[in-house]
């Protein structure tokens, strides 16, 4: 006799994922893991930035890059040390509103860039959608946080 599993029980495939689930809920709530995944990803851009700058300036709009008062490269070793003491702040959980709106509204700067930079050229397409999905993480964390104080 075959008979359905029991919606409620927690067998299958469907029962490991709601243990799993719950079980990291208990060690880590999904506000600390999106918090703490935003300021790894960021400390991590801005590391990336000060190692590798010419990687990140292709991204810079010629718009930009053409009136900078500095040189891109330099202009990127700037952006990436801003970036450190916010992405360790997330990580560290202080400032968190503070910090998770600071990096909002850098992303949302840079999805600027991107798209002045698609229109110019015609590159950066891929690379906006990436950061659209840091800033709407970052908004997130960021209202998460705001509420929660």
């Amino acid at each position: 006799m075959n008979e359905e599993p029991d919606p409620g029980s927690h067998d299958g495939v469907s029962g490991r994922i709601d243990r799993a689930a719950a079980a990291l809920g208990r060690v880590a709530p999904a506000d600390d893991v999106l918090r703490v995944g935003l300021g790894v990803v960021i400390l991590a851009a801005g590391l990336h930035k000060l190692v590798a700058p010419d990687d990140w300036g292709v991204y810079l709009a010629p718009l930009f890059a053409d009136r900078w008062p500095v040189s891109v490269e330099w202009t990127m070793v700037a952006f990436g040390v801003s970036e450190l003491p916010f992405g360790l702040a997330l990580i560290a959980g202080y400032y968190t509103t503070l910090a998770a709106a600071v990096v909002a509204v850098s992303m949302l700067g840079t999805l600027v860039d991107l798209g002045i930079l698609w229109v110019q050229t015609g590159a950066g397409a891929a690379v906006a959608v990436r950061d659209l999905s840091v800033f709407v993480l970052a908004v997130g964390v960021t209202v998460r946080s705001a509420t929660a104080e």
